[in-house]
């Protein structure tokens, strides 16, 4: 083999090794941001990260509204068949990044928030690029996505320091409301993203055991 021919096949080979990385990476995001969701409620059950979680969560419900409304379709070469204007993954990204990234900054006097607050967005900027690499969005998709959820984390960040922590912190009953409305809506978006899946694996289950 030439040194040509065998450099192509080396770099063939690293590009498909590169392209399974990022496909588990994306395929992962999911879980991997839920779970980090989850371990910030268990290091840190305050109403501020209640506050923080069940904005994310109105965000999601608004993102998939208005997605069902547009009803704008994927590319071809997605797997998925929903619609994908605006991106949910890119919408949830940022919403969280960006609430995540102004409660930093509110920190900064803390030596090294700023680095982190950067990084998160810099690492919620590049899953969303994912999308549109791994051809499950368009780009516009998911700038659409990202900048709803921007927008929408800025605002609920601005109401939150402006009137909702203030009457949270005077009123023990607001935060234990804003606790067991978080709980509650933690479970039902739990299971509306679950429900599909179990589904599934239940119909394959009867469908293997039938055959």
């Amino acid at each position: 083999m030439s040194l040509v021919g065998r450099g192509s096949a080396e770099q063939g080979e690293l590009a498909g090794r590169t392209g399974q990385v990022l496909n588990v990476i994306n395929d992962s995001t999911k879980w991997i941001v839920s779970s980090l969701v989850f371990a910030v409620l268990v290091w840190n059950p305050n109403f501020k990260s209640a506050w923080w979680v069940s904005g994310a969560i109105i965000n999601s419900f608004v993102c998939k509204t208005l997605k069902l409304v547009i009803n704008e379709t994927r590319p071809e070469s997605s797997r998925r068949r929903e619609p994908g204007m605006p991106s949910s993954h890119a919408n949830s990204l940022a919403f969280l990044s960006i609430f995540s990234a102004l409660a930093l900054y509110s920190e900064r006097s803390i030596p090294g928030t700023t680095v982190v607050a950067a990084t998160i967005v810099a690492s919620a900027m590049f899953l969303s690029w994912l999308r549109v690499a791994l051809g499950d969005h368009t780009t516009a998709q998911v700038l659409a996505g990202f900048a709803l959820g921007s927008s929408l984390a800025a605002a609920w960040w601005g109401i939150g320091t402006a009137t909702a922590y203030p009457l949270l912190t005077s009123s023990p009953n607001l935060r234990l409301l804003l606790c067991a409305v978080t709980v509650v809506a933690i479970g039902l978006f739990a299971g509306a993203n679950l429900a599909p899946k179990v589904l599934a694996v239940l119909g394959m289950s009867g469908g293997s055991k039938e055959a």
